[in-house]
């Protein structure tokens, strides 16, 4: 995506007044999970919870 748009080929169009809401799953094995997949997950959440 960041080709096209330094290549001019897509746009990024602001629309005020527009809100996207979306849900994200994660999808873990049952059981005991290791440490980084608790850190990646916790990044994950910390990440998409800012506001852009």
């Amino acid at each position: 995506m960041f080709e096209e748009l330094r290549h001019n080929l897509l746009r990024v169009i602001e629309i005020a007044d527009l809100s996207v809401v979306r849900r994200f799953s994660f999808v873990m094995r049952h059981g005991r999970n290791s440490r980084i997949c608790e850190l990646f997950k916790q990044f994950c959440i910390n990440y998409y919870n800012q506001k852009l």
